[in-house]
């Protein structure tokens, strides 16, 4: 391996970027593994949630049953955004209406809940990426030693 200070830094900045990317998508994959559950909300609450001076999500509180035990969740929408919050008021409503309410639950501990179920691609292949570079690295050291 070759000895080079810039390349060594350069390779533990590389290892603790795949490290970090790594178990944020080990993580989403644990998530998306465990919540294999589903049932629908018992009740369902929308209120707004200010983000900054201009911009507004909804927060959603739900409950739920499992084997006959009550259970409370909250989660904010991400994914519907307002500017304004006299806008998202107005379509509270259209919002609690329109979206399908499934709630996705860990059987091993059903208080760990969700909204949204996704399996995090992105992440997946970030770390992938990543592994691929660092083993570039990794080659590139060892391949300048040796000429």
């Amino acid at each position: 391996m070759n000895k080079n200070p810039y390349l060594l830094g350069f390779l533990c900045l590389i290892l603790v970027a795949t490290l970090w990317i790594g178990g944020k998508s080990a993580w989403g994959v644990y998530r998306y593994l465990h919540l294999s559950q589903v049932t629908s909300p018992e009740t369902l609450m929308i209120s707004i949630k200010k983000k900054s001076s201009n911009h507004y999500i909804p927060t959603v509180q739900y409950n739920y049953q499992v084997k006959g035990k009550e259970f409370q969740g909250k989660q904010d929408l991400n994914h519907i955004k307002y500017f304004r919050e006299e806008y998202l008021e107005n379509d509270l409503s259209k919002i609690k209406k329109e979206e399908k309410w499934t709630i996705y639950y860990d059987p091993a501990n059903p208080s760990r809940s969700s909204l949204k179920r996704e399996f995090p691609y992105k992440n997946v292949a970030y770390s992938f990426i990543m592994v691929g570079l660092l083993g570039y690295f990794i080659w590139l050291g060892i391949f300048t030693q040796k000429n």
